[in-house]
């Protein structure tokens, strides 16, 4: 069932992710972690692991590489977070 869950936060993240990645794009360029240039590419490599993940979470033989997976993108997005916070940059 927690498999289930965040297999369906991954998916809708993921999901609006793609369906505006010109905006995504423009959000992982703002955290300045990677090169500019690299952010549109960044953005999508980003939306396909987490949609990627998602889906290997629902069937019980692809649950443990997609946990593994799900993992990898919770602590990129998390460290992406932390640095931006040590910068001192705030959301809003």
């Amino acid at each position: 069932l927690l498999a289930l869950g965040l297999a369906l936060v991954l998916l809708a993240g993921a999901g609006t992710k793609l369906l505006d990645r010109a905006d995504f794009a423009l959000a992982v360029e703002a955290y300045e972690i990677v090169p500019e240039r690299l952010a549109p590419l960044a953005a999508v490599a980003f939306a396909v692991a987490e949609a990627l993940a998602g889906l290997l979470l629902l069937p019980p033989w692809t649950r443990a590489l997609g946990a593994v997976l799900a993992l990898v993108v919770l602590a990129l997005a998390t460290g992406a977070v932390i640095v931006n916070l040590r910068r001192g940059r705030r959301a809003g």
